[in-house]
């Protein structure tokens, strides 16, 4: 049963989906307001991108750019369920692991593969998830070991593994729906903390996401 708490919830974070997907797009496309039917054809990496088994952590942002055309890969350290595992390219890894052994560009699905847009929601930057290095410092322990890098290392590292997945022209953004830490223009590197974003304000009704809750 869902109570109308949850899907209050829901709604929040689809409508939050939904205005960094414009913003983004806008970004992309040079500070010009650009329709959600221009994702047609774009290929989209969403790093951390929340599975339907957790009502607050929802795809949202995958089902949206995948509903619209684009060609979704998403990769988080849960698997997708139901329609999910149809819309776009799912890969379950942790994520952490994959950075710090230096092989996330290297993951069967990602190898010698180009993204126009590459995103993260909520796992690294300002708003970044503090469970992020659980498992990773779980297997740590289970070894006798211990991790040897920060937030700051592990946000670093995935920005160089992500930069060489990045198609000429992409823009990877790796942070939340309100600040931008590292956003990359036509090849050009652009380190801009603590600014921002010009997101395009979006008048969206509960019904535009019928599709994507």
């Amino acid at each position: 049963m869902t109570h109308e708490s949850d899907a209050t919830t829901n709604n929040f974070y689809a409508k939050d989906a939904g205005r960094r997907v414009s913003g983004l797009l806008r970004s992309w496309n040079n500070g010009v307001d650009t329709p959600w039917s221009e994702l047609d054809g774009v290929r989209i990496l969403d790093i951390g991108s929340g599975t339907a088994d957790n009502y607050v952590w929802s795809p949202y942002f995958a089902r949206i750019c995948s509903v619209n055309g684009a060609e979704v890969t998403a990769i988080d350290i849960n698997p997708q369920i139901g329609s999910d595992q149809r819309l776009f390219v799912n890969i379950t890894t942790d994520i952490v692991s994959l950075v710090a052994e230096g092989k996330f560009k290297e993951h069967p699905l990602l190898k010698n593969r180009k993204f126009d847009i590459i995103n993260s929601t909520n796992l690294v930057g300002i708003n970044r998830y503090l469970g992020l290095f659980d498992e990773y410092d779980k297997n740590c322990r289970q070894k006798g070991t211990w991790r040897k890098f920060t937030f700051c290392d592990f946000e670093e590292m995935l920005m160089a593994e992500c930069e060489t997945l990045l198609a000429e022209g992409g823009i990877l953004d790796l942070d939340d729906n309100l600040f931008t830490h590292h956003l990359k223009y036509n090849g050009k590197l652009l380190k801009r903390q603590n600014r921002l974003i010009p997101f395009t304000r979006c008048n969206l009704v509960f019904e535009d996401f019928h599709d994507i809750l």
